[in-house]
């Protein structure tokens, strides 16, 4: 297992390829200037810092997620493997679309989901959401929840 953090920062282009991106129990951040990130492997590890400009879509195994997605109507759509936890460092899109499917496990956590006038999806078939620790914790133009447990949502501003 790997223990030290990983960062891949590409100055320009896009992050593809089928291969995975593990980290072990250390933390993983993708960064790119001016592409997506798009990879079809698992990027596994604790905390995922993911920025792009562009839409981006990551299949996952991680602790706790932190995004920001810069490009006007670009979306985020994150499938993951396990429960979920929104980090302090907060997950944004500017205007875009925010997906965070679970294939297992709940969402929770105290970071903040903005999309400002795009849409938040949140899918937990096998677990619940927990979003109830800030003012305003969930903006968003539409917000839908579907979890197989309970829903506890906070002051959201949808």
């Amino acid at each position: 297992m790997c223990s030290s953090d990983l960062s891949l920062n590409l100055a320009s282009g896009s992050l593809g390829g089928a291969g995975g991106i593990s980290a072990g129990t250390a933390n993983v951040t993708l960064t790119t200037g001016s592409g997506s990130l798009a990879p079809t492997g698992t990027v596994t590890g604790n905390v995922l810092t993911v920025r792009a400009p562009n839409a981006s879509s990551l299949s996952t195994n991680v602790t706790s997620l932190v995004a920001n997605i810069t490009g006007n109507g670009q979306s985020l759509t994150i499938t993951e493997t396990n429960g979920l936890t929104i980090g302090a460092g907060n997950v944004v899109t500017t205007n875009g679309s925010l997906t965070l499917n679970l294939t297992a496990g709940s969402i929770n956590g105290t970071g903040r989901l903005n999309t400002g006038s795009g849409n938040v999806i949140l899918l937990t078939p096998a677990g619940n959401v927990t979003l109830t620790s800030a003012a305003n914790q969930i903006t968003a133009n539409t917000l839908t929840v579907v979890a197989f447990n309970s829903t506890e949502i906070g002051r959201a501003h949808v």
